[in-house]
């Protein structure tokens, strides 16, 4: 019985990976041979040379400070003893599980005439600012720290362990961690600010309230403008271009160190990590644990009580949740159905691939990877071409939210994919060979082998889509269908009217329901944990 199932969640694997991934990767590629445009001039879209230098000033700012505001989070999360470390990633997630233009929305307020910080803050977009770009760099970076500190504390736990504990032998922790380890984690720091620049590139709700118009905004200019397919694409292939050369500055710069082994601790070296032998402690000390305690306030707390300190008197709770229920009820139904679709291509990309040794299955894996760098707009686009036309793909389109479930997945789904493969990591890998060389075949690897180990992972992927999914604005916009309402796009429009006491309590909400799931999102990765 286990087999049929696992076979069946496969099947809805590749329907969802044809679906969501390989139709509109299809459509973006025909597009790029349609021509025809239209004016920019008519809606004022700024030339290309405005565009790369805000897109790049902006995400340059974003890459740079969320690098050094992770730092020190990293630090605690590469330290945290295993009793502490599923509260300690549910907290580090909250942040960046928490919608972007809720940051937006909330500095917003204290640029605001009526705030009383407004006289500290840019009187307007100016060139000095380079058209805000530095600004939604910062706010940017506010809510994408958390990616670089987790990935540097994955490389603290991998190869940081054994420079800390050496190094703590000459100097006190926090200048043990960042003479010692930091420099031996280039190729996870190449990686976080690599990863972080490319996210805020792609980014459009923080950009778009803070009116500093970059690529991600204008794509969806010109395709509410009705611009020809062709023309979008070939913005999106300027973002793409920028996307390639930062891979190849990354594999340049990371090359010369792949061949490195992780150093490994013998019994006496890993004997000073533990207390009551030597007298030397694993902590980072509380000085960095004060100082990530501080940047998690400062990005999370703060706007969340600058929102709170703002609220205006007047409706209550329910009140709010009644002016938006159809649009929470049902945002979060399909959320619901994209994570739960996104746990199925998971499980038939790479698990079927770690258990199967598949070719098919590892390249649908990093098809996942190739939509998700196509910027939102131009893989809308892909939707619309593939899917607007006559007869039942075409009612799909219009009549049901298939393809809305559809391209949230494509939007979101690597990160599922790419959770699976961390969790399955080498234990899997080992555990997959020995049913291998018993005589297993794929479908019982993955029915007795893998789905057993790496469950609570894939349970957990699911949950961190749904709640992206939920406030994604771009494919939302481009392929909800008439009568399915988003909280997402009724949210941000209402973003725009300043101070309302509607979006500041959906927003309050949202951080609340963040912190719940978080939290339970922060065990289910740790669940058979190497100890």
């Amino acid at each position: 019985m286990a087999r049929f199932l696992v076979i069946g969640l496969c099947g809805i694997g590749w329907l969802v990976l044809a679906g969501g991934i390989v139709a509109p990767l299809v459509g973006v590629f025909a597009a790029t041979g349609q021509s025809g445009s239209i004016s920019t001039e008519l809606v004022a879209v700024p030339a290309w040379q405005a565009l790369l230098l805000r897109s790049l000033a902006m995400s340059l700012t974003t890459t740079v400070a969320a690098v050094a505001l992770g730092l020190l989070p990293a630090a605690v999360l590469g330290s945290a003893p295993p009793r502490r470390l599923p509260t300690l990633v549910g907290l580090t997630l909250l942040p960046l599980l928490v919608p972007p233009q809720v940051y937006a929305y909330a500095w917003q307020l204290v640029s605001a005439p009526a705030s009383p910080l407004s006289r500290f803050m840019p009187d307007s977009v100016s060139d000095m600012w380079l058209g805000g770009a530095i600004r939604a760099g910062l706010i940017s970076a506010g809510w994408l720290w958390p990616v670089s500190a987790m990935i540097l504390a994955a490389g603290w736990r991998s190869a940081g362990r054994t420079a800390f504990t050496l190094a703590l032998l000459d100097a006190g922790p926090t200048r043990a961690y960042f003479k010692a380890v930091i420099p031996s984690l280039r190729t996870h720091l190449v990686g976080a600010a690599a990863t972080v620049f490319a996210v805020s590139l792609l980014e459009y709700a923080i950009p778009h309230l803070t009116r500093c118009r970059i690529y991600a905004t204008e794509l969806l200019v010109l395709v509410d403008a009705g611009a020809p397919a062709g023309q979008t694409i070939r913005m999106a292939v300027q973002v793409i271009a920028i996307l390639i050369v930062l891979a190849v500055a990354v594999i340049w710069v990371v090359r010369p160190t792949v061949h490195w082994e992780p150093a490994g601790m013998d019994n006496e070296t890993a004997n000073l990590l533990r207390p009551g032998r030597t007298g030397v402690q694993g902590d980072v000390g509380w000085f960095t644990c004060a100082g990530a305690a501080l940047v998690w306030v400062c990005t999370l707390g703060v706007p969340v009580g600058i929102m709170s300190a703002m609220k205006p008197g007047g409706s209550s709770w329910a009140a709010s949740f009644s002016i938006l229920s159809r649009e929470w009820l049902s945002s979060l139904s399909i959320a619901l159905a994209a994570g739960m679709a996104a746990i199925a291509l998971a499980s038939g990309t790479a698990t079927l691939g770690a258990a199967a040794r598949s070719r098919w299955a590892r390249t649908g894996s990093w098809a996942t990877f190739l939509a998700a760098a196509v910027p939102p707009a131009a893989l809308g686009v892909g939707f619309v071409l593939i899917y607007n036309r006559p007869g039942l793909v075409g009612d799909l389109y219009t009549d049901t939210p298939c393809v809305w479930i559809l391209s949230l997945v494509s939007r979101y789904g690597a990160l599922a994919v790419l959770i699976v493969w961390l969790a399955i990591g080498r234990r899997g890998s080992a555990a997959v060979d020995q049913a291998r060389a018993d005589g297993a075949g794929a479908t019982g690897v993955l029915a007795y082998v893998l789905l057993p180990m790496i469950w609570p992972s894939l349970l957990a992927a699911g949950l961190i889509v749904t709640m992206l999914a939920m406030f994604e604005v771009v494919i939302t916009q481009m392929t909800g269908p008439v009568g399915y309402p988003s909280i997402a796009v009724t949210l941000l429009g209402q973003m725009h009217y300043g101070r309302d006491n509607v979006v500041i309590t959906t927003s309050q909400t949202v951080v609340i329901a963040g912190f719940i799931l978080t939290q339970i999102c922060g065990r289910l990765l740790m669940v058979g944990r190497e100890k």
